[in-house]
């Protein structure tokens, strides 16, 4: 165990010690840039808004999504899909988590049984010894 009088060991803050932090906690590194990209006027699309450009974007035709992509004006997380959307490596996911927004996934059923039994369920230390096999 350790020693109950560590304090003892400890160093007070003199007036000119480094160690004291004058300005505050430091400000988080994420929440500035997010402060500058939000004062140039962008805004992060919503879910919503996501999903629903990329539905926009695969009933697309080829010539039409190459011309959309192309097109410098578009936000760049648009052409950034566009991209993704003609690769692929990356299409049959996209269109896969997109169906499974869309749709919802699949239930899928697991069953907990070995060969038709129940399992078991016995709690440690509960004093019960499992049934014992033949």
């Amino acid at each position: 165990m350790g020693r109950k009088d560590i304090y003892k060991d400890a160093k007070p803050f003199t007036k000119g010690d480094p160690r004291i932090n004058r300005k505050g906690q430091p400000k988080k590194k994420y929440s500035e840039h997010i402060s500058d990209v939000k004062k140039k006027g962008y805004e992060a699309p919503t879910k919503t808004e996501y999903f629903d450009m990329m539905g926009l974007l695969l009933a697309m035709d080829e010539d039409d999504l190459k011309e959309f992509a192309s097109d410098k004006t578009r936000p760049y997380w648009i052409r950034l899909i566009v991209i993704d959307l003609n690769s692929k490596n990356t299409r049959q996911r996209m269109m896969s988590d997109y169906r499974d927004w869309l749709f919802g996934k699949a239930k899928m059923d697991v069953d907990h049984t070995t060969n038709g039994e129940s399992i078991n369920h016995i709690s440690l230390g509960s004093g019960v010894k499992p049934p014992e096999d033949d």
